[in-house]
């Protein structure tokens, strides 16, 4: 990911009543982009705005309405390109939901435009604003991904068409870029498979160029038209080429007036994409983890595959009632065995989904982990012990530790609790720091024991008792030091909906 304020179209516009040119630049901004614009420093010369891949190729212009058909997998060669593509997607709702400070770990991906505005989106849900589309574009029946949003077209008569940011294809098993988009270096759809770059590097330096993908995803250029500086008659010098090199001697001058090179811009008519919201994906799993920065502070987002991807239990036996646990796992705990955790099995990905309480001689986050308890479990006399492996958790319990309550932060319809370290109800010994949301449709669970709540009454809600706790901390600590432990920090058991808390269902201790 580029960290850098993006430089825009400030020295552009400045010019715009000089140059006949410049005002059709201007055609091709976006809405968002002029928000943006007031940030932008002194130009910079003008990039290749997709990756160069035989960029020598001619090939006749074509320019049709088509309706676009959105492919979630394929059959083709047994590849779900959904998952395919959930490398690429993953990095981009990561980028939304962490801010601009998140960096890929892939360095060919580069998420510069979804960056400026993600860095500029204020209260906006752009889990809402930015979409997908995973369509064949160049007729391989390999079907591309798209990211990108419709935004306004054109100053006079606006028209909403697709700003597309990023575009993969698939190759070798993996996503592979072949389009990227940004304010300077926008890229639009024109229909049949073509696309329109239109971009500037300066006041007298302009680019529009319609360009498709082969099907055999090399980049080819039908027309790339752009502008310099001519020294000699002080004015501005037009080229056009099928190269898509912004160079004068790889190209051909044009001898035509500018409102004839007006006329040939104004000729391409970008279309609109039916966008799938970025938050979609997934079935909407990041949907939930958002909270727009703007709205409640900054809140790291949590999401419970960073605690653990993969869970290997030690089984000893399973039970349909969890009263019937109780003997078994007294037995292990005499035999020496403390961690002996009873797993629901409809909280595991790859254990039944209809119910049943195991007892287990822990979870571990490896195999090698569990197989060195397993060996010490059957020398204990639990010979019908075996290694299962359990898949990814599923519930929506967690428990959360909370060692300070100083970052706390309280809005009139919610709260944020910064910095509490969130784990499994089932110890692995992983765990992850995030924030967390308690609203005013927070609930305390009917199973909650509330003497166990510091100061709590009758009738409160979580949000009340949290706020409560909070002011008597800063205004009585003697009576905040409820049964001699400070009512706000210990460990929680709640259920979560991404970050926001749903229901608190218990409160502990830690010796």
């Amino acid at each position: 990911m580029k960290q850098h304020i993006p430089r825009f179209l400030n020295v552009l516009i400045r010019l715009m009543p000089l140059l006949i040119i410049c005002m059709v630049v201007s055609g091709c901004a976006s809405s968002k982009a002029k928000d943006e614009e007031a940030a932008a420093e002194e130009s910079e010369s003008i990039e290749d705005t997709t990756d160069e891949k035989a960029q020598d190729k001619p090939n006749s212009k074509t320019n049709k309405e088509e309706d676009w058909v959105q492919i979630g997998s394929s059959e083709d060669a047994g590849i779900d390109y959904e998952k395919a593509y959930d490398p690429v997607m993953q990095d981009v709702i990561n980028l939304i939901v962490n801010g601009p400070e998140y960096e890929s770990d892939n360095p060919d991906y580069d998420f510069t435009g979804i960056w400026e505005r993600v860095a500029y989106a204020g209260d906006e849900n752009l889990l809402e604003s930015i979409g997908y589309v995973i369509t064949d574009i160049n007729g391989d029946s390999v079907p591309e991904l798209l990211i990108g949003e419709n935004d306004e077209y054109g100053y006079d008569n606006p028209t909403r068409v697709a700003y597309i940011y990023n575009g993969f294809t698939y190759e070798n098993g993996s996503p592979v870029p072949f389009l990227t988009g940004w304010v300077r270096n926008r890229q639009h759809y024109l229909g049949n498979g073509h696309f329109l770059n239109s971009g500037s590097g300066g006041a007298y330096n302009s680019i529009f160029a319609e360009w498709h993908l082969d099907p055999g995803n090399q980049v080819v250029w039908d027309d790339c038209y752009f502008t310099e500086f001519d020294g000699t008659t002080g004015g501005i010098a037009f080229y056009h080429n099928t190269n898509g090199f912004i160079e004068s001697d790889r190209s051909d001058r044009l001898d035509i007036s500018d409102a004839e090179f007006d006329d040939i811009v104004d000729s391409y008519k970008c279309e609109s994409i039916n966008w799938t919201p970025v938050g979609e994906w997934n079935d909407g799993a990041a949907q939930a983890s958002y909270i727009p920065k703007t709205a409640y502070g900054t809140i790291r987002p949590f999401l419970p595959g960073s605690i653990t991807d993969d869970v290997f239990g030690v089984l000893i036996g399973a039970f349909r009632n969890s009263d019937n646990c109780i003997g078994l796992q007294t037995q292990l705990e005499d035999a020496g065995f403390m961690d002996t955790p009873i797993v629901y099995t409809p909280d595991f990905s790859d254990l039944n989904p209809e119910p049943y309480y195991i007892v287990t001689a822990g979870l571990y986050s490896t195999r090698q982990e569990a197989q060195s308890v397993l060996e010490d479990v059957k020398s204990a006399g639990f010979s019908d012990a075996y290694i299962k492996y359990a898949g990814t958790y599923t519930g929506n319990k967690f428990l959360y530790t909370m060692y300070s309550a100083e970052d706390i932060e309280i809005h009139n319809d919610k709260i944020i609790l910064h910095d509490v370290e969130v784990s499994l109800p089932y110890d692995i010994g992983t765990r992850c720091e995030t924030d967390l949301v308690v609203d005013k449709n927070t609930i305390f669970d009917e199973t909650a024991n509330m003497q166990f709540f510091g100061n709590y009454e009758d009738g409160m809600s979580p949000y009340r008792w949290v706020s409560i706790n909070y002011d008597l901390m800063n205004t009585d600590p003697d009576k905040y030091m409820a049964q001699d432990l400070p009512a706000l920090v210990g460990i929680f058991e709640v259920c979560l909906d991404g970050n926001l808390i749903k229901s608190y269902n218990g409160c502990y201790w830690w010796d």
